[in-house]
């Protein structure tokens, strides 16, 4: 049985244990520059249709950060290649060889 956010073994009678969940700074995008037109507002900034990376690697905008109940950003909810950019914004790389974990 799997709970949301938490691992279960109910049926055999152990504990419920926690998920380890990793940093959410494990998952930031940082020294981005944006590109293409701004599509929006989140959060008091801007949302541009893409960012490019310091290495030249272009992300388009994908949504908003998925958030816990705590208010801790989800990050087990990203997919590959989807990265965090100033802390409320989901971006996905373009190219997929671009910064997978």
């Amino acid at each position: 049985m799997f709970i949301y956010g938490m691992l279960a073994a109910q049926t055999f009678g152990e504990p419920i244990l926690p998920v380890r969940r990793p940093p959410a700074e494990d998952f930031m995008l940082h020294g981005t520059e944006p590109s293409g037109a701004v599509i929006g507002i989140l959060g008091g900034r801007p949302i541009h249709e893409a960012v490019v990376d310091r290495s030249g690697s272009r992300y388009e905008f994908r949504g908003a950060v998925p958030r816990l109940a705590t208010g801790d950003v989800d990050v087990l909810a990203l997919a590959d290649a989807e990265w965090i950019v100033d802390g409320c914004m989901v971006y996905a790389a373009c190219n997929r060889a671009a910064r997978t974990r």
